[in-house]
């Protein structure tokens, strides 16, 4: 960028000491404007940035995570912000364990229309966990009601080949299917001690009551935030879910919904395991 002779413009008029200073000074903004843009270092606080505000904020569906849920649609009248309640509309709720989660078709893939014909039924779905507005689905400004809410990506009907694992925090793993529940012991020379035996491998048949018991474990921990953490550590569990060709994982840090879980499987196992390979585990996860 050229600058013209002091005291003159382009066309060699003069020109006053204010209009000098004005024309320097923006030449100089934009110099460093053009440098600071290319700045490799500049790209990586932006994508920096950026990083944070798409880990923080729920809205953006492309920065949330995609979790698997087990639940059925149902029906309950609106419910405006003052408590009354609409005779004549209805909004949809994703109801899986004892939770019921609004619905916000207008935001997923699949129509509320077509959502409402599968009222009842008992499916298998792909969603994200928002907190926003229920009721805002446009650049319309309207009152609505402010939440959590699932947005829906997909459904399907209940696979049969579903399996659930569950890796504890000294290493065993439980393998729960649809009629049967398995203990695969972590051996000495395998364990992060050295030392450690899981003891003898168990296997046991279960009801379908048994395997929705340990899928609705599944289901809440897979749904809190607050207890899943990045990366494997000591006492650490590992849940992983799989239906047909899909796998979806967890990790969880100790915690009480860890202990229940833990809990349940080993209430399944029994007698499989023998009073030894419960105490072992025991001793070792404290």
């Amino acid at each position: 960028m050229d600058f013209p002779l002091p005291g003159r413009d382009r066309l060699g008029r003069r020109r006053n000491y204010v209009e000098v200073a004005r024309e320097k000074t923006k030449f100089k903004m934009q110099s460093a404007n053009f440098k600071f843009t290319r700045s490799p270092g500049t790209w990586v606080i932006m994508l920096w940035l950026l990083s944070i505000l798409c880990y923080s904020n729920f809205r953006t569906t492309a920065c949330a995570e995609t979790i698997a849920l087990t639940g059925k649609i149902i029906k309950k009248p609106f419910i405006n912000k003052i408590g009354r309640k609409s005779s004549t509309i209805l909004d949809l709720f994703l109801k899986t364990g004892n939770k019921e989660l609004f619905v916000k078709a207008c935001e997923g893939k699949i129509p509320g229309e077509e959502l409402a014909k599968e009222e009842g039924k008992m499916l298998d779905f792909e969603v994200v966990m928002k907190k926003g507005e229920w009721d805002k689905c446009g650049a319309e400004e309207v009152q609505s009601r402010v939440g959590d809410y699932v947005v829906i990506l997909s459904y399907s009907e209940r696979s049969t080949e579903e399996v659930l694992k569950y890796g504890d925090g000294s290493g065993n793993l439980y393998i729960i299917g649809k009629d049967s529940i398995e203990y695969v012991p972590v051996k000495k020379e395998n364990s992060s001690s050295g030392v450690f035996d899981g003891g003898e491998p168990g296997k046991k048949k279960i009801s379908e009551q048994d395997f929705r018991l340990v899928a609705k474990e599944f289901d809440e921990i897979f749904r809190n935030k607050k207890i899943q953490i990045k990366d494997r550590i000591m006492t650490s569990g590992i849940l992983t879910r799989i239906k047909g060709d899909k796998k979806y994982q967890v990790i969880i840090s100790r915690s009480p919904e860890q202990a229940k879980l833990e809990k349940i499987l080993g209430y399944l196992l029994v007698p499989a395991l023998t009073p030894r390979n419960l105490k072992e585990n025991k001793d070792e996860r404290e």
